[in-house]
Order: structure tokens, then C-alpha cells, then sequence
């Protein structure tokens, strides 16, 4: 099998240029060595010597000025030519419409940053986000990736965005002093509840655990929406009590605006998780997602501290 000389004639026109074996190595990124092995691998090949070397000094032969005159500057147009049509491959490469369903926070704390950065860089990729909180078949509705709490399928790949957090129930001090505080789960069927509907149903379903237990509650709601902010805010003006992700809540609770109540039966969640299917034949974009989110994840605390700036 014939060897391509490409990377040999390289290292020789570099050396010659520099007049220095050691120059050379560092502006190939490579080691000495391994120039000097290049070089004296070429003058094997073609059976003749281009390069003079003394212990202080580096000359060409005269067929290696021939050698240069000829190489040079064609083989630099020939390299940067490769390169430019690396980088038009690539840009061509990261195309196309990545579809993420996720909760509003995540959206908002995490993924508008990430997806500002990304679509900087691959200006050809759309992204769409739906934002919503029901368990969704991404596969089935036809998403790229999710985030969940849990649930996840074993066959999805899971990396991690933040903590384990509870779910808590809270309350105005203006509602509990009208109203009292609910001491068990069961009392909250005596109270006013904030619900969120959608997805088809209004049932309002609060979920509590203790121990080993757990309790599905099912809660009279005198005011429901589907929105985050809307559910804290009718919950600090007194509206009725509000079960939400105590990631939300800690400078309103810090500030005495809204008062946890069972707290001893808050529900504990393991995290919340970005997920997709693990198949090779995902896109070249999709993966160049991945790899974006990998290095731009959050540490430990971000949703957290980002959190209690946004209440």
C-alpha cells in the first residue's frame, strides 16, 4: 500500500521555513521527534537528502530549495482548501429543527441561554420548545429530547440538570389567618386550593408522602391556571393555598410572603433530568445539542440560586 507523503511534505516545508526542527514542532502543535522522524521518513521515500543538519543549524539541500519552491505555497492553498470546506461541511451539517418539550422554569433558567448560545454558532437550526409539564412520549409525539422528574423510560439516555427538590404546599398569611392551617394532608379538603388545569382535565391532584406513604389527593380549587407565576402570585394575594417546587418559592418564604404548611408531608422529587432516545441515527445537529448542553449544565445550585433572583 502506497503512503501518503501529504503529512511528511508538511513537516519538511514547516522546517524549512523555520530552519529549526524544535520552531517547526511547535507550530504543527506536534513533538521534535516526530518532525525529525516526518523529515527523514520523506528523504527515505523519495531516496535523496533535504536537509543539511548540524547540532546548531538547519539548511536545505539543493534539491530540497527545489523541493520547497515547488510544495510550498501550493500545498498551504491545498491544506487551507481542506479546511474551508471542513468548516462549509459542517456549517451545511447543522441544520434542521431540534423539538424539546420542557417544564417553564427549565425553559427559562437554563435552556434560553443554552439555545442563544447554540443557535450563535449554527445559525441554519431551529429550535422549538414546547413548554408544558405532562408526561409526554417524546418518541410518540415526535420530540428529540424532554425534561422529567421521573418516569423516565430505561432505554432513554439521562442527564442531570439540578438537585433533588420537594414539591410544598404554601400559603399567604392573610389566607391561613382567615382560614387556619391544615395540620394532615386530609384537612386540605377543607381549604381553598390554586390549581393548574389543562391537558384535558380539571381534576386538581395534589400528591403528599410521609415516610413510606403517600397520599393522592384530590383538592376543591377555587382559581386553576396553567402558568407558574400566575399560581405564586394568586397564592401571595391570599387566593387559597398553592402546591408548588420549593425551588420557586424561597425568597417569598424568606420575606414572609407566603408560609409553608405540611411541611413534614412534602413530596420529594430525585432531580429534575434532560432525556432522549439512545439511537445511533440521531442527526448531526442533535448531537451537537447534546454536546452543547453537556458542557453548558448547570452546577449544583444553579435552578436553585437563579430561582430566588426570578420570584
Amino acid at each position: 500500500m502506497a503512503i501518503d507523503p501529504l503529512p511528511r511534505l508538511r513537516a519538511f516545508t514547516a522546517v524549512a521555513r523555520c530552519r529549526s526542527f524544535s520552531a517547526a514542532a511547535r507550530q504543527l502543535g506536534v513533538s521534535t521527534p516526530a518532525i525529525s522522524k516526518a523529515v527523514r521518513q520523506l528523504e527515505d521515500q523519495l531516496g535523496v537528502v533535504l536537509l543539511k543538519r548540524t547540532s546548531r543549524s538547519v539548511a536545505l539541500t539543493e534539491i530540497g530549495e527545489r523541493l520547497l519552491e515547488r510544495s510550498g505555497a501550493p500545498l498551504e492553498e491545498a491544506l487551507e482548501g481542506m479546511r474551508d470546506l471542513q468548516h462549509e461541511h459542517a456549517a451545511v451539517a447543522l441544520s434542521g429543527t431540534i423539538r424539546i418539550t420542557a417544564p417553564e422554569m427549565v425553559t427559562e433558567l437554563f435552556f434560553v441561554p443554552l439555545v442563544a448560545s447554540f443557535l450563535a454558532s449554527h445559525p441554519r437550526v431551529v429550535i422549538e420548545i414546547d413548554v408544558e409539564s405532562r408526561p409526554v412520549d417524546i418518541v410518540r409525539e415526535g420530540y428529540d429530547a424532554g425534561v422529567r422528574t421521573d418516569g423516565i423510560p430505561k432505554d432513554m439516555v439521562r442527564l442531570r440538570i439540578c438537585e433533588p427538590f420537594r414539591v410544598i404546599v404554601v400559603g399567604a398569611p392573610s389566607y391561613l389567618e382567615r382560614y387556619g392551617e391544615p395540620k394532615r394532608p386530609e384537612d386540605l379538603h377543607r381549604h381553598r386550593c390554586i390549581g393548574m388545569h389543562g391537558y384535558g382535565s380539571r381534576d386538581t391532584v395534589w400528591e403528599l408522602e410521609k415516610g413510606k406513604r403517600m397520599w393522592k389527593l384530590r383538592v376543591p380549587t377555587v382559581f386553576s391556571c396553567n402558568e407558574r407565576r400566575a399560581r405564586i402570585a394568586a397564592a401571595v394575594a391570599g387566593v387559597g393555598l398553592a402546591y408548588v417546587v420549593d425551588l420557586h418559592l424561597a425568597a417569598l418564604v424568606e420575606r414572609g410572603d407566603l408560609r409553608v404548611v405540611l411541611a413534614e408531608y412534602a413530596r420529594h422529587m430525585p432531580g429534575c433530568f434532560f432525556y432522549y432516545p439512545s439511537r445511533r441515527q440521531a442527526s448531526s445537529t442533535f448531537r451537537a445539542f447534546v454536546d452543547a448542553f453537556q458542557r453548558a449544565r448547570p452546577p449544583s445550585g444553579f435552578l436553585e440560586s437563579a430561582a430566588l433572583h426570578s420570584s
